[in-house]
């Protein structure tokens, strides 16, 4: 009879481990959709989620108001990404692929861009002061009210707009 209720005794805190087991789980299925860019804060909000980790799927994410600074992003896929007031200060974004991206008022002073992707990208309001953008490809980029833009190539001049973008 005593090795019964030391079995159920037994089996009363696994089921009790399980139950905490489980919760655990559900709390890291959570994080790991998070980290997916799942962002909870949607397109419309800032980003509740600056991992960037995993170059390879920041496409289209909401990066909006993230502290990136410094940080290597080398060949990083950030297409489409909403990237409006980050700071990208001394970033390395050489030849990231940020077609399309929103960079509205972003802080790109410093940044390497040098051979990036940024077709069609947003960069009204941003700040470029000291930025290196040799060979990035700048093709329908809005500059317009860009501030501290460095020197460009002349295709560069004649690819970008600078007015009237929208």
């Amino acid at each position: 009879m005593q090795i019964i209720e030391e079995r159920l005794d037994q089996l009363e805190k696994r089921r009790g481990l399980l139950t905490v087991g489980s919760i655990a789980m559900m709390v890291a299925i959570a994080i790991q959709l998070s980290a997916c860019g799942k962002d909870p804060a949607g397109p419309a909000g800032p980003s509740t989620n600056c991992d960037v980790s995993d170059k390879s799927a920041l496409a289209g994410r909401n990066l909006s108001e993230c502290d990136l600074s410094g940080l290597s992003l080398t060949g990083a896929n950030l297409r489409s990404a909403d990237l409006r007031s980050a700071d990208l200060s001394g970033a390395i974004l050489e030849f990231a692929d940020l077609s399309g991206a929103n960079l509205e008022g972003a802080d790109l002073r410093s940044a390497w861009l040098s051979g990036a992707n940024l077709e069609g990208a947003d960069l009204s309001g941003a700040n470029l002061e000291g930025a290196i953008l040799r060979s990035a490809d700048l093709s329908g980029a809005n500059l317009e009210g860009a501030m501290n833009v460095p020197e460009l190539s002349a295709s560069q001049e004649e690819e970008a707009c600078w007015s009237d973008c929208g």
